[in-house]
């Protein structure tokens, strides 16, 4: 079982970030807008991963205090973002990091929150804004692909891969997102959810979706066999379509301000 508060993709950044999707530029400016956040103040990170989100702050002129306990992704994380004078990343869990009296204007968790502590999660947010601080909590999933691609492709997966755990990701995924979002409509610590959905997609080859397919934890638990029939499978798919599909993505992002 995953450790809570480690990235299970410590075991593989480079293919992480190679192939998961980054963020519609129209979240950061929402988040921005938001925020009201002065281009001088520090943006603190709760699990920065392979720095997906982290890295358009970073383009944007913000400094940005990044949280990361995995080792693996720690060392990708200074390696990656060793340009950046104002990148600062300390290798620790968001439940004990402790900075001492430093609080911050916005406070952001990029697919990351349901790593922390559930219990304590919230509190420790509220204690480490600033007054009127603000919480941004976003994350997407696949969503929307064409019926007909859809069809083939779930024709591959009755063959090789059972259908309850291929759904799994998705599912657990937007399950997560509808949590996190009640969570912060109903914490008393917090005022002013606003709740924002972009759809948006990002073209994949055969290879590079295939590459996608091997974050994800259940494709990861197959056997070589079994693996190797279902992704021979959808490149024939691919090559159908010119080996090149748009994937649809639904990004959900949920915000509010503090109550100090």
């Amino acid at each position: 079982m995953q450790e809570p508060g480690i990235h299970p993709f410590n075991r593989d950044p480079e293919g992480y970030d190679r192939y998961r999707p980054s963020f519609p530029s129209e979240l950061i400016a929402e988040i921005l807008a938001f925020s009201h956040l002065p281009q001088d103040q520090t943006i603190l990170e709760i699990g920065a991963g392979t720095g997906k989100a982290t890295e358009l702050f970073l383009k944007e002129g913000y400094p940005v205090v990044a949280l990361e306990p995995g080792e693996a992704l720690a060392r990708y994380l200074r390696k990656k973002f060793e340009k950046y004078p104002h990148f600062t990343l300390y290798e620790e869990k968001f439940e004990s990091w402790t900075p001492g009296e430093v609080t911050f204007p916005l406070i952001i968790a990029a697919q990351s929150l349901h790593f922390v502590s559930a219990e304590v999660r919230y509190k420790r947010i509220a204690e480490l804004l600033q007054f009127d601080g603000t919480i941004a909590v976003f994350g997407h999933i696949e969503d929307g692909l064409d019926p007909d691609l859809q069809s083939e492709l779930d024709e591959v997966y009755d063959r090789h891969f059972p259908s309850e755990g291929r759904a799994s990701y998705s599912d657990l995924r937007r399950e997560s997102m509808r949590v996190r979002t009640e969570e912060l409509l109903h914490e008393k610590n917090f005022k002013d959810v606003t709740i924002k959905s972009y759809r948006w997609s990002c073209p994949y080859k055969t290879d590079e979706y295939l590459g996608l397919l091997d974050t994800y934890s259940n494709h990861q638990s197959l056997s070589v066999s079994q693996r190797k029939h279902l992704y021979e499978g959808i490149a024939h798919v691919f090559e159908n379509r010119a080996g090149r599909v748009e994937m649809p993505y639904l990004t959900a992002l949920t915000v509010a301000r503090v109550k100090k």
